[in-house]
């Protein structure tokens, strides 16, 4: 075509291309928290532009979708957000293979659709809880007193300040106060110092740790032992004088355990040198010891080393047993016997060789 002007015919432009500024959307956390029992996670812009509110961060457990959380604030570029998967309750105790993946949905154009993701083993840590226990109840019937050892059978430690109750015969009598820190393996000694067992008595016994749940324990069912403190009453001999005669010159005695005897080592039968003495008149004069053992109604008869010769119109003879108390008895009173021997006038001997004055038969 013929123009007027044929130089202005063309036109020049520069066409830039710009890159689209794009958020890119990544998990940077995993929390795993066990106390609460739920898992949270932290997501966060890595990218260019900013990343509008309302997509899905998603929890999967065990390779299964369980919970969903909603971002609902924009992440500016470098920015993060903090957020838990309400839905969830991490069972207890279990370990657990957890991914949590951003924008889930892809509701949300990204430089990099590839990081999304992380994955984590949540662990389940059991917490390390002391244990409690009664091993020992002691039933102290001397002193009248009721004794316990407690132990902490698990795995952390018990503190101070818990009670330990004492219970007789179903009631709650008394309570003692653990005033040391338990570690694990540890035991302590202690006795209810306001309870006084009653002589003499057989009780039921039960002892409590921990009575008032105090302490949290891995095992809160073991913490009581019971017992049967038994009043055992001490059998013990019990030596009495049954018969004092005059044989001639010397005086003679027969002597009697009544009391308890036991097998030997603890046995009651009289151990083995005693003495007993001879009083004339009030007056101590002679003893014999005796050697030997007396088991339950054994007797024995003796004769005192002792050349007696009588003081007119009569003499007082009493015998005493144990005079020495060299052994514990049931009935300490009743050790001495008295007899009064007149004197008389010598008898004839008897053809056999003896001779038997008056009142010598024992008895």
């Amino acid at each position: 075509m013929e123009e007027s002007n044929e130089q202005n015919n063309c036109l020049g432009k520069t066409c830039v291309c710009e890159v689209v500024k794009l958020p890119d959307l990544k998990i940077t956390e995993i929390r795993c928290d066990r106390e609460n029992s739920r898992i949270g996670y932290v997501i966060k812009n890595l990218g260019e532009g900013a990343a509008p509110k309302g997509h899905a961060t998603v929890l999967r457990v065990d390779r299964t979708v369980v919970a969903r959380d909603i971002v609902g604030v924009e992440l500016k570029p470098e920015e993060s957000h903090e957020g838990w998967f309400k839905e969830y309750e991490w069972p207890e105790c279990h370990t657990i293979e957890v991914e949590v993946c951003a924008d889930s949905y892809n509701e949300v154009e990204e430089s990099n659709e590839q990081n999304n993701c992380l994955g984590k083993t949540c662990v389940c840590e059991v917490e390390k809880l002391p244990d409690l226990e009664i091993t020992e109840i002691r039933c102290d019937r001397e002193n009248s007193r009721i004794g316990y050892v407690i132990r902490n059978a698990g795995e952390g430690v018990a503190p101070e300040g818990h009670a330990t109750v004492l219970r007789v015969d179903g009631a709650v009598v008394e309570r003692d106060m653990v005033d040391v820190e338990l570690t694990p393996g540890g035991s302590h000694e202690s006795w209810f110092g306001e309870y006084d067992w009653p002589e003499c008595h057989t009780i039921e016994v039960e002892v409590c740790a921990d009575s008032y749940n105090e302490v949290e324990e891995s095992n809160e069912q073991n913490n009581c032992l019971g017992r049967t403190c038994v009043c055992e009453v001490e059998r013990l001999p019990d030596l009495v004088i049954t018969g004092v005669w005059r044989n001639y010159s010397q005086i003679c005695y027969r002597i009697k355990n009544v009391g308890e005897s036991m097998p030997s080592p603890a046995g009651a039968a009289a151990p083995v040198t005693y003495c007993n003495a001879l009083f004339i008149d009030g007056e101590q004069v002679a003893e014999d010891c005796i050697n030997n053992a007396l088991e339950h109604d054994e007797e024995l008869e003796r004769c005192f080393d002792y050349e007696w010769r009588i003081t007119p119109p009569y003499d007082t003879i009493m015998v005493c047993a144990d005079f020495g108390e060299d052994i514990t008895e049931s009935d300490e009173e009743n050790n001495c016997l008295e007899r009064v021997i007149p004197a008389s006038p010598p008898l004839p001997q008897k053809a056999c060789g003896c001779f038997e004055p008056i009142n010598s038969m024992p008895g």
